[in-house]
Formats: structure tokens, C-alpha cells, sequence
């Protein structure tokens, strides 16, 4: 991950990815901000934070509008899971397996797609969207370096202000990690906060550092479009 880091944009103008880290230091990358370090705190945030759901380490019920929830609304009995059942969640979590790449059969539909990949190569998206990683050292044999088709770097990118939220560690409003695009297809919303209603215009809104690459997009004939839309269908 850190051998993709480049903050100064040296390697490719423009494009200057960093990592984010938590206060005590490690290395973030969880959730779109890329702030948490680890899984396990990871999935004990999404429960409080999505779900409502307590727990020892996130005692504190969720509010509407600073507003207690309503009685009919409440779990059970406080913390509503225990920390063993998050870590049981986790391990669930850690060995889901990775979405299957979509095979096509069809010449036609192979030869499109192969195109899409040497455009989605020619513009650049490789460079934030890497099509693979490797785990690191792992006492688990399944995940000890083992290769991993994340299609992210997993760093923090600016992708613009028209994008902007909110700080977090070290990412700026408008940085967000890369999205990860594997099961790409299987997806109804795009983009980090859901707003893009198809891929094609996921790319269009790319700003900041990827502006280049969406422009060049934008100017790509409908064949070629169609193309890397068909590849990205792939994956």
C-alpha cells in the first residue's frame, strides 16, 4: 500500500496519493476517509454508527436530531451485542470471499472488454484504482500474501470540492480513499456517498486529481465508452 503513496506527485503530475493514520499512528484503511485501522473497530463503528446497535465499546445510544429514539425502537437490554459477538462478526467479515470476475463467453463481448482494459490503463485509472494488491504476512494461510483484485490503492485521493464533506484524520474534506471496484457490477449507486446513479456518471463528476482522466473520458467516442464501461462490467 505505502509503495503506491505519492504525496509530491512525482511520478505522475497530479496525482499525489497519501495514506491516512489514526492518531496513535497506524496505518488507516477502513471506511471512505480511510481513518480506522482495523476491521474489528471498523465493524464495531458500523454497528453504532449505521445500525444503532451498542456495544461495551460504544455504549452511548444513537440519537435522531439530538432526540432520544423512540421506545418501540430500542434493541433490548444495553450493550444490545457483546464484544464476542463483534468479534465473531469480523472473522465472518475477514474471510467472505472476493467477488468473482464476470467470464465472457461471447468473442465479441471478450475482445470489447480487453479494449476497455488498455483504455482503462491509457487514462490512467491504474494509477489510483490499482487492479491488484497483495495481503500482508498473515499467520492464516488463506490470507498470507496472498494477491487481491481490489482495484484501489486504498490511499487518500482529492477527487474535488464538488465532492466535499467533512475532515477525518488527515483526509481533507474533498479526499477520500479510492474507491475499491471489484463487484462493481453488482453496485445500484456510486461514488463515495451514493449520489451517482451509474457508473459513467461516477467518472464525469471525478474531479481534483482524476479530472484529467474524466475529461479524457468525457472525449472518448461512444465505441470506446462502451468499451471501458463493458470492461468495468468485468470486473
Amino acid at each position: 500500500m505505502l509503495c503506491n503513496e505519492d504525496p509530491t506527485g512525482t511520478r505522475h503530475p497530479g496525482i499525489h496519493g497519501h495514506a491516512n493514520r489514526t492518531i496513535d499512528g497506524r496505518l488507516g484503511r477502513f471506511g471512505r476517509k480511510a481513518d480506522t485501522a482495523a476491521l474489528f473497530d471498523f465493524i464495531v463503528g458500523a454497528y453504532h454508527e449505521e445500525m444503532g446497535i451498542t456495544s461495551p465499546l460504544e455504549p452511548a445510544k444513537k440519537t435522531v436530531d439530538g432526540q432520544p429514539l423512540p421506545p418501540d425502537t430500542i434493541l433490548g437490554p444495553d450493550p444490545n451485542i457483546t464484544t464476542n459477538e463483534i468479534g465473531e462478526t469480523t472473522t465472518f467479515v475477514r474471510f467472505l470471499a472476493p467477488p468473482p470476475r464476470r467470464t465472457f463467453t461471447n468473442y465479441l463481448d471478450r475482445t470489447i472488454s480487453q479494449r476497455g482494459q488498455r483504455l482503462f490503463v491509457k487514462l490512467n485509472c491504474v494509477v489510483c484504482h490499482v487492479p491488484e494488491m497483495k495481503t500482508g504476512p498473515s499467520h492464516v494461510k488463506a490470507l498470507n500474501h496472498k494477491p487481491v483484485a481490489l482495484y484501489s490503492d486504498l490511499l487518500l485521493h482529492d477527487i474535488g470540492t464538488d465532492l466535499a464533506d467533512i475532515c477525518l484524520g488527515e483526509a481533507q474534506p474533498s479526499e477520500f480513499r479510492t474507491e475499491l471496484l471489484w463487484g462493481l457490477r453488482f453496485r445500484a449507486q456510486f461514488l463515495h456517498d451514493g449520489s451517482a446513479k451509474s457508473v459513467e456518471e461516477a467518472i464525469a463528476r471525478h474531479g481534483g486529481e482524476a479530472k484529467e482522466s474524466a475529461d479524457q473520458f468525457n472525449a472518448l467516442s461512444d465505441s470506446d465508452k462502451l468499451a471501458l464501461l463493458r470492461f468495468l462490467n468485468s470486473i
